[in-house]
């Protein structure tokens, strides 16, 4: 489902920091050092400052993360980097390195490389009826949503990890996607059913075939191998059936 989204980061399990307390928790101390070298507060003082004006949470206690409230954030390391503190030299400088490599040949062979990938995608998804995807992200974390012979699938992979689902179905729960702001700077969000299905395939990116095309075969193939060991006989089967592949029962 393409977003962006507005997630609710409080955990369920209150013995467990939520990943983004853990973050927030990181961050925390070097704003408390800030506020004793610039404004000569003790560390007491600094902390209840921090806690008076970071620490919003909702009346079950879940974190508040709405736009009215400051945040901190681990961009331009911490904040302690932001282009904002720069001088006019450096931000004359960063944006002439900017353009540099944004003009470099590498860059233009990267916009070509990219366009001419989703081009071969369109073509091999028109080549292959009962298919449709859309890689709906790319960058660092990559998501493929569509149907294999009207089976919808997701596949996720992150952190060297992924899964592959099939038959998604309605939870019951809703994601609060965001479609603007408000006039109070707040964002306007609508609620977006949470499908989930049947994990199929799991493993480390290391498994993967080279080539956001060749993923999209392999997503493809694995579903369609899957579909077919489900109806399959498995005649002439001892340890793996030679029609489908699938391991019997046996001696391991």
């Amino acid at each position: 489902m393409p977003g962006p989204y507005l997630a609710n980061f409080g955990s369920g399990d209150h013995d467990r920091p939520s990943p983004y307390e853990v973050e927030q928790a990181r961050i925390r101390p070097r704003y408390v050092a800030l506020l004793v070298e610039k404004a000569g507060l003790d560390e007491t003082t600094a902390d209840l400052v921090i806690a008076t004006l970071f620490d919003a949470k909702r009346s079950d206690e879940s974190v508040c993360i709405c736009g009215c409230h400051p945040q901190f954030s681990s961009l331009h390391d911490d904040g302690f980097d932001c282009s904002c503190s720069w001088s006019d030299e450096r931000r004359a400088q960063h944006a002439k390195e900017r353009e540099e490599r944004m003009n470099s040949p590498e860059s233009r062979e990267m916009r070509e490389r990219f366009e001419a990938e989703r081009a071969a995608i369109a073509q091999w998804v028109a080549g292959n009826p009962g298919v449709t995807a859309e890689q709906t992200t790319s960058m660092a974390l990559e998501q493929w949503e569509g149907t294999v012979d009207g089976h919808p699938f997701y596949f996720r992979e992150r952190h060297d990890q992924w899964h592959l689902e099939i038959d998604l179905e309605p939870t019951g729960r809703f994601a609060n996607r965001i479609v603007g702001t408000n006039s109070d700077g707040g964002f306007e969000t609508e609620p977006e059913s949470i499908n989930e299905g049947r994990v199929i395939a799991e493993g480390s990116y290391s498994q993967l075939p080279t080539g956001t095309l060749a993923h999209l075969e392999f997503i493809v193939r694995t579903i369609r191998d899957y579909l077919f060991a489900e109806t399959c006989d498995h005649a002439g089967a001892l340890f793996y059936c030679p029609q489908c592949g699938k391991r019997m029962s046996g001696p391991t």
